[in-house]
């Protein structure tokens, strides 16, 4: 599976993120020729002295232009994003120099060094229940702002495919996501408010998440531009926290409706089309038995 994209020279945004850091695994598994640019801490090569190269982007275009220096990518993986907890002024820059104008450097390098396609995470916080733009926050803006940028580049002869997600979850994921802060709940026996559990929940395995994004940089594009959802099974919150409490064999003192919902909470996320071919493999219940 995935053999076309072997030996296939990629840059990678966001290579030490849970994602970025899985699909660099499944990559090295391809023997791909792998550029690694992160703002920060830099990936490492793998215990086999698998050879990565790591840009530090320093944000301006040109600590990232040696990244397209020694060749043409065929796939561009942009997973790079930040999403503040709290809204100051300097998460305010973070977020806008993270979601916008990284990526419109990573763009405009891929035009100028003539990149063979951009592949890159929205998320669902962008849409409402209908999928209509519906920016309940900073982050899905910011987003969808960058979302436009990429239409800019692709109606002039930049392939893009965007993958718009889900809650993703796995094994060793150091994230402050939905079943980490159950087992956070259950160790420190307190009690864990919640929203009253009535919106869907459609979490996705990494596994699954890692197969879509290699679908995405090896499928026959016949559009510029093109936007696939990666879904998983949906329950509501409620049902989800119930089956993980099921399956780990541990209680919860949860009060449910003890927070109130995001404002413009949307119930039941939409869902758009799926990348043909791909379906997600792992059904909740048993990742949850892996994780």
């Amino acid at each position: 599976m995935h053999k076309s994209l072997s030996n296939k020279k990629v840059l990678i945004t966001g290579a030490t993120g849970y994602i970025g850091s899985n699909l660099v695994s499944q990559l090295i598994r391809l023997n791909c020729d792998i550029t690694c640019v992160n703002s920060s801490k830099q990936l490492k090569e793998n215990s086999d002295g698998f050879d990565i190269e790591n840009i530090t982007y320093c944000d301006s275009i040109e600590s990232l232009e040696p990244a397209f220096q020694h060749g043409k990518f065929y796939a561009i993986f942009h997973l790079a994003g930040f999403q503040a907890l709290n809204l100051n002024s300097q998460t305010l820059n973070t977020t806008l120099n993270s979601n916008i104008n990284f990526g419109c450097h990573i763009l405009e390098l891929s035009r100028q060094y003539d990149a063979e396609h951009l592949i890159y995470a929205e998320s669902f916080f962008q849409f409402d229940q209908k999928g209509d733009y519906l920016p309940r926050n900073l982050y899905a803006a910011s987003k969808q702002a960058f979302s436009d940028i990429v239409l800019s580049y692709a109606i002039n002869g930049l392939k893009s495919t965007s993958l718009v997600l889900f809650d993703v979850y796995g094994p060793s994921d150091p994230r402050n996501k939905l079943f980490n802060r159950l087992d956070q709940a259950f160790y420190s026996q307190e009690r864990l408010l919640l929203t009253p559990g009535k919106q869907i929940h459609y979490p996705i395995y990494i596994t699954d998440v890692i197969a879509a994004l290699c679908d995405a940089a090896i499928i026959q594009k016949k559009n510029s531009f093109d936007r696939f959802w990666i879904a998983g099974e949906g329950l509501t919150l409620k049902e989800t926290v119930e089956l993980w409490c099921k399956i780990k064999q541990k209680n919860l003192n949860i009060s449910w409706g003890g927070v109130e919902y995001f404002p413009h909470q949307v119930l039941k996320p939409f869902i758009g089309e799926k990348i043909p071919g791909w379906n997600a493999k792992v059904k909740l219940h048993e990742g949850l038995k892996i994780i």
